[in-house]
């Protein structure tokens, strides 16, 4: 028989990333052609979107945005301490900007960055990371994941991540944020991608909720860890 053994609760501020130069390349193509000849290519005579790309100037203001946002309610009592909070995020680079100009002079610890909070993998080439080293030197503050390889290995040129592996990555972070080597505290941020994020609303059996870039959503999640009896 199996019995509850402890309920825990954490709010989740579920954060996208800002406009990334794929995003533009998507507005100035037009999504249809994005999706069916130029997200497959690195560039155009204009702008570079893959692999990793950066934010744009107006990508950078969307996450500022949010900082003061969070500038204005931490002296009102906003939860957002180190002793009250933990940063998380994807190994990309639009993410990583994003994170440190969202939070900012706010950010009391160092981020961690798992994988399992990527963008959907393969094909689209804005989706394949840098390799570990230089995301080790962009972000030098950042907490790496042991098992981040140096390569990317789970990008394929021909291979597109379906939403149910998507799902099963959701689960296992969640997993990992309530288990022995996730946050102890109640609060925690994760800056992340579209994909992912809706598949995790999905995984929380939450409405759906599709995010703009830049905009970030409190989730409060409620988990339940059983035992059985013997």
């Amino acid at each position: 028989m199996v019995q509850p053994q402890s309920i825990y609760q954490k709010t989740a501020r579920s954060a996208r990333h800002g406009q990334g130069w794929h995003n533009f390349g998507a507005g100035k193509y037009g999504i249809d052609k994005w999706e069916e000849y130029w997200t497959y290519l690195y560039n155009d005579d204009e702008i570079t979107w893959g692999p990793d790309p950066e934010l744009t100037p107006l990508g950078k203001s969307q996450a500022q945005a949010i900082y003061r946002c969070w500038a204005a309610e931490a002296p009102l009592g906003a939860p957002i301490k180190p002793d009250e909070m933990t940063w998380y995020v994807s190994p990309f680079t639009r993410t990583g900007q994003t994170l440190e100009e969202s939070w900012g002079a706010l950010l009391g610890r160092a981020p961690e960055v798992w994988e399992d909070w990527r963008e959907v993998y393969g094909g689209h080439t804005c989706d394949k990371r840098s390799t570990r080293t230089i995301l080790q030197k962009r972000f030098p503050s950042f907490k790496f994941e042991e098992g981040l390889t140096e390569e990317d290995e789970l990008w394929k040129e021909d291979d597109r991540e379906t939403d149910a592996h998507m799902q099963m990555r959701a689960q296992r972070a969640m997993d990992r944020l309530f288990g022995n080597d996730g946050a102890k505290e109640t609060y925690i941020s994760v800056t992340a991608h579209s994909a992912i994020l809706r598949n995790l609303l999905a995984v929380l059996h939450h409405q759906a909720y599709p995010l703009a870039t830049g905009e970030m959503i409190p989730v409060v999640v409620k988990a339940t860890r059983l035992r059985a009896n013997s």
